[in-house]
């Protein structure tokens, strides 16, 4: 089985580290998985957080504005 998990963000510099361990977690023993992380145009350190992670299954999305959850989920 496969799974896909879509994690959209807004400015979550501050927990940002910390979930997407944790969601990685507990996909990683039990499914082939991948987490697709949506910037919704963060102004915050979010994409540098992102890029420093290096966590295997992560894709980045990044939109170039706040388009809003809708969007980001659905692009």
């Amino acid at each position: 089985m496969y799974l896909s998990v879509i994690v959209p963000i807004y400015n979550e510099g501050l927990i940002l580290r910390k979930n997407l361990i944790n969601i990685h977690k507990c996909f990683q023993n039990s499914f082939d998985f991948e987490i697709l992380v949506v910037d919704d145009g963060s102004n915050d350190d979010s994409i540098k957080i992102l890029n420093h992670l290096n966590l295997p299954n992560v894709k980045t999305i990044l939109n170039d504005k706040n388009y809003g959850k809708g969007f980001s989920i659905t692009k």
